[in-house]
């Protein structure tokens, strides 16, 4: 008889124990990202998307943007430059503080070889303090 009223004990102990973890979510704080903040310029962001669940973030791929022309004075933190190349880093971003503001741009991201994503180009505004361009390479089987 007491063995089996112990018995009952831990295992009512127990599951409160298990719900009290579930109910915390078993966390600690949440990790820093590693990804650097936007701070201002151009951002080219380039992922992939194998399914339709959730993009990757794709490395190495390149990347150019190119001055189109001022819409008006460049903002107190924009950069100088007017032309920009190079790679996305392991978080599939390209930086370029330095990149004028308050300007039409023609941004580029591709072609990457691995996996085989064509090049893609937009135009857009850049507002004051900058912008960030997004690509998605949509892969198909």
């Amino acid at each position: 008889m007491m063995i089996q009223q112990n018995r009952s004990t831990l295992v009512i102990l127990s599951l409160l124990a298990i719900s009290v973890v579930v109910a915390s979510d078993c966390k600690g704080p949440a990790p820093r990202s590693p990804r650097s903040p936007f701070v201002r310029g151009i951002r080219i962001h380039q992922d992939e998307n194998i399914t339709q669940l959730s993009p990757i973030p794709l490395p190495r791929c390149p990347g150019r943007g190119t001055w189109l022309g001022q819409v008006g004075g460049p903002s107190p933190n924009s950069g100088n430059i007017a032309l920009f190349q190079g790679f996305t880093d392991q978080y599939g971003d390209l930086d370029n503080p330095d990149a004028l503001d308050n300007a039409n741009w023609e941004v580029f991201s591709g072609p990457a070889t691995s996996p085989p994503c064509p090049r893609a180009t937009v135009q857009r505004f850049v507002p004051p303090g900058g912008a960030v361009f997004n690509f998605i390479c949509h892969l198909v089987g």
